[in-house]
């Protein structure tokens, strides 16, 4: 941290890359937890289920009529629209930290140099006045990538080394 005296504890491009290199021996891979897999596709299967049934059961009692047609339509675009929505936010999320920079499951990189800062953002624990980190997001110039502590199984590995990162520390409530 020494290093980052003169630029106001900012982090600048080739310190930056040094200061990875010596802190982060080899790349951090985010390692999902299975039962949030396991979940999805038991929630997935459920609406998948319950579905078709409602479905069919609109099609057996008013046959094709302007009402089934609409639910049918409403609820296929529901679920296209909510599958849209995961897609997109994963394509946001930390897939590998590496000396070279950070690269999201959707395939973007971004470069240490460019790094600026790190958000936390918490939520109040519902017993108790215990606050959660909920997200974690880590900034940079160009954009920001997204991790969430509560999926992945080598979580307190990762925040050890988020927490150790040069540059803006900053906690917002959700």
């Amino acid at each position: 941290m020494e290093n980052f005296v003169a630029t106001g504890g900012k982090p600048t491009g080739d310190v930056m890359n040094q200061w990875v290199s010596q802190h982060l021996p080899q790349p951090l891979e985010i390692r999902g937890r299975t039962l949030h897999y396991v979940l999805s596709i038991f929630l997935g299967l459920f609406f998948l289920i319950l579905g078709v049934g409602a479905l069919t059961q609109l099609f057996t009692l008013y046959g094709f009529s302007a009402f089934s047609i609409m639910i049918s339509l409403g609820s296929i675009g529901l679920v296209l629209l909510l599958h849209f929505l995961g897609q997109r936010e994963q394509k946001k999320t930390v897939k590998t930290i590496a000396s070279s920079g950070v690269v999201t499951r959707g395939g973007r990189t971004f470069e240490w140099p460019r790094f600026t800062g790190v958000k936390f953002i918490t939520i109040q624990a519902r017993h108790g006045r215990r606050k959660q980190v909920h997200r974690v997001e880590l900034m940079f110039e160009d954009g920001s990538s997204r991790f969430g502590p509560g999926g992945a199984r080598n979580a307190e590995e990762i925040m050890k080394f988020i927490h150790s990162l040069p540059g803006d520390h900053i906690e917002s409530n959700r």
